[in-house]
């Protein structure tokens, strides 16, 4: 996806591999949905940003549900920038996990993650893994 603005209710299901190029702005609900309960990578869900500066904004809400509690790797769920790129949140946005355990950012020595909106974890008993080679929370982090 290219600079793309999702101004409705969508779902990325099980298996779904999303690269971003030039920003997402979301003004719905984002649902990226991980619906196995085994720990097959082809299930697995990501929402990936591609190199440089990257912005994942708009006015709406990204909701992350991962059916499988039993343990947790970063590849099951995740919203990550990709091959050396910086990923900012923007203020008013909120990504919340409502299932299970998911990551936001990733654990690579050149990733930075830029909080500037909500990052809530509502989920008892499970992660939600803010990660980055360095992390500026301009924003809110939440537990519940």
């Amino acid at each position: 996806m290219e600079g793309v603005t999702l101004e409705a209710d969508a779902t990325l299901r099980a298996g779904a591999q999303v690269t971003v190029v030039d920003d997402l702005t979301v003004n719905g609900t984002l649902l990226l949905n991980r619906t196995s309960t085994t720990t097959q990578s082809i299930y697995d869900v990501g929402l990936n940003f591609a190199a440089g500066y990257q912005t994942l904004g708009g006015t709406g809400e990204i909701q992350l549900f991962n059916a499988y509690t039993a343990g947790f790797a970063e590849r099951y769920l995740r919203i990550r920038a990709v091959k050396n790129g910086q990923l900012t949140i923007g203020p008013d946005l909120t990504v919340r996990n409502v299932g299970g355990s998911a990551a936001v950012g990733d654990s690579s020595s050149s990733r930075p993650l830029i909080n500037q909106g909500t990052i809530s974890s509502e989920t008892p008993g499970q992660m939600l893994a803010v990660r980055g080679s360095s992390i500026f929370n301009e924003g809110s982090l939440q537990v519940s």
